[in-house]
Formats: structure tokens, C-alpha cells, sequence
């Protein structure tokens, strides 16, 4: 087991390495290495626990031929266990018949499950000691196992225009015990929507920018979600598109005080003037009294949606100022998760309260000096200015998770910090 941690550690270390330097492939292909865990979801489920503590991502296209490896690290509080999981696949697409508007793949997939005790508490140990968190210190699976993995996925696609396509595909599986895993997707280029069912209904988001890929699952009426982040080092070896951008993505991070945590962000711009914006926050904790004696754990979500305009301002050296002005509805709730088990959840009904938001800040870098594919990339970075209306209802209903302390207050004023990524998409 300790030479199967010392590889496996040599591969985290040597292949970001390799995928720079040993492969060089056509345009049209890809080299893709990411990271994820469930809390890159912008709030959009709420997991019972850790669970997916990281996950490590490698995979190549090169052609018909596909090439993944996945390294997860899971925590499983409902048994008070941990297990590491190691998936290597490869995978060969078929082309029967393509003609116009409608297109069938095939694609055989055979790879190999190795579950058990890989050694990852130590890199969870590692972060944790980092970010200044509680390890969450479950002891492993007893035995490791070994699994084959077998898939073969048979899709139908129509191009309703040009970049627009609608499918469905299905796919037998044997995972532990065969079943089938059904879909419909709609794509716009790469990116897209995905409904599967496989026995329980899930909607998986793809947002492909070429050098950046954005993944999230969400297990629909259930709890299990997780978010993915993946770099293609060969972007910058491709053809690039981008001429100018029909819209933008913006995903950063806003530091608030009064949330003791950091946000995520995402914004959709369709032009300089307007702005549809929707900001989530995620969290988990333990009450103020002892953990051990209560057994509970907290959950406290907050989402804001909103309307607004944003007004460039002009350009000095490489920064372009911007102010930007929001307004819309802000969401609140708590969730108790009892007995450490997480057997039984317990959800708050919401608080909806109005707020406002002014953003005074900088993008660097200017428009199109960055530009991989059909996309162009900006640092930015703002102060902004919050304003929640009816605090004295929001801080009632946040005292209810019996956390914050009884003379906690929540200011109507919250001023914060903000730092992300705009992304200008060229549409056509």
C-alpha cells in the first residue's frame, strides 16, 4: 500500500509536467487536467456532508481515441468512514452515420475502479491544515477493491442551427451490476445542459470556454452535487476564433465580513449596460454549544438574484474602470442535520429580502489581449458596496441556527471585496 501511495503521488506530480511537454496533438484535440469538489456548485445543492473531499481530473482527446483518469477522495459520515477511488478509462469513438443536420456516435468505454485506502487523507490533511478547517478524521474502508468498468454510449444529435444541437443518448453500463443510464442535452458549441436518468434524475452543466471548462452535477431531488474546474494546456497551440464578445461569464470570489466566509460568484453580461447576476454562498458549521453533545450540523445558505447595468469607464494603461449598479432579491435559509449521521434534515422555511449592490472597480488586462479559441480573459477586481434591506428580520432568522451569538446583529451595511475572472464569449 505505501508504493501505491508513493505512485500515486508521482503522478500528481509529474503529470501536470507531461501533458505540457510530451504530447502535442492536432488543434482539434485536447489535454485536459482540473480539480473539483461539491462545494464548486454556487450553492445550487446542499450536500448532507464533506462527502467528495477533492477530486483530481486527467484526461486527453486525441481524435476518435479518449483517455480519463479520476481521483477521488470521499468521506462518508453516514457510515463514519473514508474510501479513495482511483478510475482509468479509455474509450473509442465510432461515426455510423452523419449526414446534414443529424449525427449518431457510438463509443465503447472499458476502464478499471480501484476503491479503497490510497493514501489521500494525507493530502486532505494537508488543505485542511491549510484553509485552517477540522480534519474530519474517519478511519478507512477495511479491504481495497478492484473493479471493472465497462460503457457504451449510443447518441442521436440534431443541429437545429448553427452551433445548436438537441440529442439523446443511452447508455448500458456494468459498474458493481449493469443498468442504463438515459438522456436528453441540448449544446450551444460546447457547452450545454445535460437530464440523465440512471435511477435517480440528475442535470449536469457544462460551461467550455476552450483553455477553461466549468462542470457542475446536481442529483436532482437529492442532495449530491459537485463542481469541476479543468485547464486544456493545449489552448494555446489552437486556432483562435474570438473576434469579439456577444457576452460575458464573470466567476470570482467576494470576501463580506459578516458572512465569515467567502462567496462565489457568477455573472452572465449580455452587453456593457446590463447584467443578470446570481450570487450563493454555502456554508456548514456547528452550533455554539459542544458538537458531541448536540450532534448537529448547520448548513446556511444564502443566494441573491438581480438585475443590473454596468458603465465601462475609459481605459488607462492596462486598467478600464467600470461602476456597476445591482438591485433584486436576496434568499436565506438554514438547514439542521441531526445526529452526525445526517439521517434526518431539517430545512427552515426561506427569508426573502430585498437588497442593492454598487460595484466600483478595474478590469486588467485589456479586451482581447488574452484570447484563446473562441474566447478572450480579464482579471478584474472591485470594491462594492452592499445593502440589505429589513436586517431586523434577517438577523432574527439567522440566529435561529443557535451559532451566532444572542447578541448577534446583521448590518444593513456590508461592504466587501471582490476578485474574479471576466470571460468574453464569442456566440458565433
Amino acid at each position: 500500500m505505501k508504493n501505491m501511495r508513493k505512485l500515486l503521488i508521482a503522478l500528481l506530480l509529474l503529470v501536470p509536467a507531461m501533458s505540457a511537454s510530451a504530447f502535442r496533438f492536432d488543434f482539434d484535440n485536447r489535454v485536459l487536467i482540473g480539480s473539483g469538489n461539491e462545494k464548486l456548485t454556487m450553492g445550487i445543492n446542499k450536500n448532507d456532508d464533506d462527502f467528495l473531499i477533492f477530486n483530481y481530473t486527467f484526461a486527453i482527446v486525441n481524435g476518435p481515441f479518449g483517455f480519463s483518469s479520476y481521483l477521488n477522495a470521499f468521506t462518508d459520515r453516514a457510515s463514519n468512514q473514508r474510501h479513495d477511488e482511483l478510475i482509468v478509462a479509455a474509450s473509442w469513438t465510432f461515426v455510423p452515420y452523419e449526414n446534414g443536420s443529424i449525427r449518431f456516435r457510438i463509443r465503447p468505454t472499458a476502464g478499471v475502479d480501484i476503491d479503497g485506502d490510497l493514501g489521500l487523507s494525507a493530502v486532505q490533511a494537508f488543505y485542511d491544515d491549510i484553509r485552517r478547517q477540522e480534519f474530519s478524521d474517519l478511519p478507512y474502508v477495511d479491504e481495497t477493491t478492484v473493479r471493472p468498468y465497462a460503457d457504451l454510449m449510443v447518441e442521436g444529435a440534431y443541429v437545429l442551427a448553427k452551433h445548436l444541437r438537441l440529442g439523446v443518448d443511452i447508455s448500458p453500463q456494468y459498474w458493481e451490476t449493469f443498468r442504463f443510464n438515459i438522456g436528453a442535452f441540448v449544446n450551444w458549441k460546447r457547452s450545454g445542459y445535460r437530464l440523465g436518468w440512471d435511477g435517480n434524475w440528475s442535470l449536469r452543466t457544462t460551461l467550455d470556454f476552450g483553455i477553461l471548462r466549468f462542470e457542475h452535477y446536481k442529483q436532482l431531488g437529492g442532495t449530491i452535487g459537485f463542481g469541476t474546474i479543468t485547464i486544456d494546456v493545449l489552448s494555446p497551440l489552437r486556432e483562435v476564433t474570438w473576434q469579439n464578445s456577444d457576452a460575458y461569464v464573470n466567476l470570482g470570489i467576494q470576501v463580506i465580513s459578516d458572512f465569515e466566509f467567502i462567496t462565489q460568484q457568477a455573472v452572465i453580461r449580455l452587453n456593457d449596460w446590463s447584467a443578470i447576476t446570481y450570487i450563493s454562498r454555502y456554508t456548514s458549521g456547528f452550533p455554539k454549544q459542544d458538537k458531541e453533545s448536540t450532534g448537529v450540523r448547520i448548513q446556511r445558505n444564502h443566494s441573491n438574484m438581480s438585475l443590473g447595468y454596468l458603465v465601462w469607464l475609459p481605459s488607462f494603461w492596462a486598467f478600464t474602470p467600470f461602476v456597476e449598479l445591482d438591485g433584486g432579491l436576496a434568499r436565506w435559509q438554514i438547514d439542521f442535520l441531526y445526529n452526525n449521521s445526517f439521517s434526518h434534515r431539517e430545512t427552515l422555511d426561506p427569508l426573502n429580502t430585498a437588497f442593492a449592490q454598487l460595484r466600483i472597480g478595474a478590469s486588467l488586462i485589456p479586451e482581447g489581449f488574452l484570447k484563446f479559441d473562441g474566447s478572450t480573459i480579464k482579471l478584474a477586481a472591485s470594491i462594492d458596496l452592499n445593502w440589505y434591506f429589513s436586517s431586523d428580520r434577517i438577523t432574527e432568522y439567522v440566529k435561529q441556527d443557535t451559532y451566532h451569538k444572542d447578541d448577534y446583529v446583521f448590518r444593513s451595511f456590508q461592504p466587501s471585496v471582490y476578485i474574479g475572472l471576466h470571460v468574453g464569449l464569442d456566440l458565433y
